[in-house]
């Protein structure tokens, strides 16, 4: 989502340059369905251990809209790999796990 990415800048002018290099991302629906979606992975996560479904919920949107797209979410955060398991969506690690500090 380019909304979260976008949060990373510093001020206006850098928000500005990033949103003009974003501009070519397809936007990601936030609807009822995606909604859904991320409902029903927290559910299962859930069930699977005490506490395994606490993520941030921005990760629950960001995967659901990329699963309703059919798209991936290029990512620095393990929690991808987990809902890769549940939803449907493709996870792309920007760089190895531990190579950025």
């Amino acid at each position: 989502m380019r909304f979260e990415i976008l949060f990373s800048t510093r001020n206006g002018d850098d928000f500005d340059a990033l949103g003009e290099m974003l501009s070519a991302l397809q936007p990601a629906p936030l609807n009822a369905s995606v909604i859904r979606a991320a409902e029903g992975a927290m559910r299962e996560l859930a069930h699977r251990s005490s506490g395994s479904h606490r993520l941030p919920l921005v990760d629950y949107l960001v995967a659901a809209s990329a699963q309703e797209i059919g798209g991936a979410v290029i990512h620095y955060d393990r929690d991808y790999d987990t809902l890769g398991e549940i939803l449907e969506f493709e996870s792309v690690w920007l760089a190895p796990a531990g190579a950025v500090s």
